[in-house]
């Protein structure tokens, strides 16, 4: 039996309103640098898509959170795998979900 997808939002759509957050971004932080922080390992693509379309510096970073442990349930309690090393005093934070 053959699996049905339905498509949600097309390529040029989700491509479309990346280019628009870029350019928010990228007005919104002129003359500063941005440091994005991933959420592995979902968000990976999204953030390099995003990171191609900020016109002003951008450095990445990533860290890995779970809530599953060992099961295939969440437990509803996140759990930091790898974590952030830079330092978040004094940092302006923008936090974007790619879901």
């Amino acid at each position: 039996m053959a699996e049905h997808i339905r498509v949600l939002l097309t390529e040029e759509e989700v491509d479309k309103r990346i280019q628009e957050i870029g350019e928010q971004i990228s007005k919104d932080y002129a003359g500063k640098q941005v440091h994005l922080v991933c959420v592995l390992k979902g968000g990976s693509f999204f953030m390099c898509e995003l990171a191609k379309r900020i016109t002003v510096p951008v450095s990445l970073d990533f860290m890995s959170v779970s809530s599953y442990g060992s099961d295939t349930k969440s437990s509803g309690v996140v759990k930091i795998v790898k974590g952030y090393r830079r330092q978040w005093k004094n940092l302006k934070l923008s936090v974007r979900d790619a879901s």
